[in-house]
């Protein structure tokens, strides 16, 4: 049984949380959320979450990723012929009609579960402004592979991440990247694994000592194109990644559902002419409001990380995915990352400039 658990385990942290509806956020908390039960369990049985794996571990075999040249991702498609083939004849899937039923019905039944169970681990954040509305059946959704899949804005998901990371306190492990521009081309100049947890309502970060580099935990990898923006250790990471996240789309272009109460909630107000300070602002750990949306909105415009569609330059910073892993296995893919990015001569290191004293950064990332 110990072995059954084990491979159980190793099959959660293979499975690839972004699955086509954008919400690889939800996912990754519930997908680290049945990691850690299955680790504590001392009585020898199985998750009860094994047909929830299953179906992920389906959908990340059949999900097909598009990357550019320095492996930032441009899109995630779904490939049929990538369905297992001992799911093909079990279910009799002999069509593209039926693949598609298949693929479409299980990505409805991961989304619900995981927006479901999220919700319910994190019973202690307050929706205000009649956001609960957003969770309601077919509020929001797109279709894919001709089924309904649910869908929040992006703004309510971060802030279930936050305070699934604050209730539990589990690991997170950022992996930031920074690219600059030479010649017209990004060029990766930094790569960064640092680790972080909350200690009271602060996202500090931890050393190593303080934690196994086999412990799970929820990785967000983060890309910047700007040398003078932050200085990430000394910056308030929850602050950051919430800024990120209303800064963000809140929800894909092919959404469907209550649209205009959407518009409507998540507009944008005047602008304010006055410079505000990212220290200067909070995350209300327990609190999620279209306040708070509005001054994180704002923020975001300051820093010019909202873009219009015809806006052809990339965010100064943004988050390009979140999911479930180990500071080992985070370590082991920046090595290989690097190596890759040499090969292709597309590394230039260098040292990070401080946005806030302007001077040099010496812990730079050095070549293999």
């Amino acid at each position: 049984m110990l072995s059954a658990r084990k491979e159980l385990s190793e099959l959660v942290l293979a499975c690839d949380p972004l699955l086509c509806d954008t919400a690889c956020q939800i996912r990754t908390c519930t997908l680290l959320q049945i990691y850690s039960a299955l680790q504590n369990n001392l009585h020898d049985q199985l998750a009860p979450d094994e047909d929830y794996i299953n179906q992920c571990r389906i959908l990340t075999f059949a999900s097909k990723r598009i990357m550019d040249a320095s492996d930032n991702l441009l899109a995630d498609e779904t490939d049929l012929s990538k369905i297992p083939e001992s799911e093909v004849q079990a279910n009799g899937l002999l069509s593209r009609n039926k693949k598609e039923a298949f693929i479409g019905k299980m990505r409805r039944t991961v989304s619900e579960k995981s927006l479901k169970q999220l919700k319910q681990l994190t019973p202690q954040l307050k929706y205000d402004d009649d956001l609960e509305k957003y969770f309601q059946d077919n509020y929001l959704y797109i279709d894919s592979c001709r089924a309904k899949v649910p869908i929040i804005p992006f703004y309510l998901s971060v802030k279930m991440m936050l305070n699934f990371l604050y209730q539990y306190n589990q690991l997170l492990i950022l992996n930031i990247k920074q690219f600059l521009r030479e010649n017209n081309e990004p060029r990766l100049v930094s790569a960064k694994t640092l680790c972080f947890r909350y200690a009271g309502e602060k996202l500090m970060r931890v050393s190593k000592k303080h934690f196994t580099e086999d412990e799970a935990g929820l990785a967000v990898s983060m890309v910047t194109m700007d040398e003078t923006f932050f200085d990430i250790k000394n910056q308030p990471l929850d602050i950051l990644i919430l800024l990120c996240g209303t800064s963000h789309c809140q929800t894909p272009r092919q959404a469907k559902g209550n649209i205009n109460e959407l518009q409507k909630d998540f507009a944008d107000r005047e602008k304010s002419t006055e410079p505000k300070l990212l220290m200067n602002f909070k995350n209300e750990i327990n609190q999620c409001s279209i306040k708070e949306y509005q001054e994180f909105r704002e923020l975001g415009h300051q820093y010019e990380l909202i873009r219009n569609e015809t806006h052809s330059t990339p965010p100064v910073v943004r988050i390009e995915h979140v999911y479930l892993s180990t500071l080992e296995k985070s370590r082991q893919h920046k090595r290989e990352y690097l190596e890759k990015m040499q090969n292709l001569k597309l590394f230039t290191p260098r040292k990070i400039a401080d946005s806030c004293t302007a001077m040099k950064e010496t812990d730079h990332v050095h070549t293999i």
